[in-house]
């Protein structure tokens, strides 16, 4: 009796679309939502209201759509997919469906956004990256520069996220294309997501047009900077870390944003001190202060233990000239 129900719901829905009663059709839709949704039946209400919203907003009824599609997100938080990845994406792929076809300009497409990417990350209790992806594929074709590149650095593919930025610096200034990958890189290490960082500047700096090479010297000392911090990344090694801030510190002048995102690095991967208040030399002084200070309380100590040790940080000491 409930299943006919429903389906009598659904042919009054099919005849006031026809004849154009969008507000109607709306109303019948909500209908449904709450007499599905008290019996439990989740996944069966998700498929009607997904069908729901895909045909308000390819009639232009983007208001009355997005509602729908807010009820589908508030359903499929009740949804249990039992570590099923392959249905899982498949809702977040018809989640992103709808928020592409959304004209920018609605409100409610903004917060639709929002409960998309919440709703995505309760099931792996981390934002999917799936979904950061979508969003970043749509936000790029709007010409959204600031979203898109937001969205491709939680996308955790670093392959993806470079398309995305070279794709964006097409919009740029010529002296702008290296900046805009160190930046993305800077972000990627502070999200502690070395390998996304790696792909990313690897592949944009092989495939950008103005760039086209992996091999070093970059034609940009902001890259050769990027380059030699990617390598010691792992390494620990504060004296390799401040040797290589202070060596390209002209370049790294170029964006006053780059000391503070430095500063969290050199935190997170090299064990710096944390910026002390009301001291001068900023964050290239304060480790300076800090690295001077280890080799005075190892002045009995061998020298050669405060070397770099690795093989990029051997280049970097005998190629102090690539700028």
């Amino acid at each position: 009796m409930a299943n006919r129900g429903v389906e009598k719901l659904i042919d009054k829905i099919k005849q006031s679309m026809s004849e154009k009663r969008y507000y109607e059709s709306h109303q019948l839709w909500r209908t449904i939502y709450f007499r599905l949704l008290k019996q439990e039946r989740y996944f069966e209400l998700a498929e009607i209201l997904y069908d729901g919203a895909l045909q308000l907003i390819n009639v232009k009824q983007f208001q009355s759509g997005s509602d729908l599609a807010l009820l589908l997100i508030e359903v499929l938080t009740k949804c249990t997919f039992n570590n099923n990845t392959k249905q899982f994406e498949k809702w977040i792929e018809n989640v992103g469906s709808i928020i592409g076809k959304i004209d920018s300009s609605v409100v409610e497409r903004e917060m639709l956004i929002v409960k998309a990417i919440k709703w995505s990350s309760q099931e792996s209790n981390s934002k999917n990256p799936l979904m950061h992806k979508l969003i970043a594929k749509i936000m790029a074709n709007e010409q959204n520069y600031e979203q898109a590149r937001h969205h491709s650095l939680l996308a955790k593919n670093g392959i993806f996220c470079a398309k995305i930025l070279i794709q964006l610096s097409n919009k740029a200034l010529n002296s702008e294309v290296d900046m805009i990958i160190v930046q993305v890189v800077l972000n990627l290490l502070i999200l502690k997501d070395e390998r996304t960082a790696m792909t990313a500047f690897h592949f944009y700096v092989k495939h950008h047009p103005l760039i086209r090479t992996s091999e070093l010297p970059f034609c940009s000392p902001l890259l050769n900077f990027a380059y030699f911090l990617l390598n010691i990344i792992d390494e620990k090694n504060l004296q390799a870390f401040t040797t290589l801030c202070d060596l390209y510190r002209t370049a790294l002048n170029r964006d006053p944003e780059y000391e503070k995102k430095l500063e969290k690095i050199g935190i997170l991967f090299f064990n710096a001190p944390v910026k002390q208040e009301n001291r001068g030399g900023g964050l290239f002084g304060d480790l300076f202060n800090q690295l001077f200070q280890e080799l005075e309380n190892d002045s009995d100590s061998d020298n050669n233990e405060n070397s770099m040790q690795s093989t990029s940080s051997n280049y970097l000491s005998s190629n102090v000239d690539l700028d």
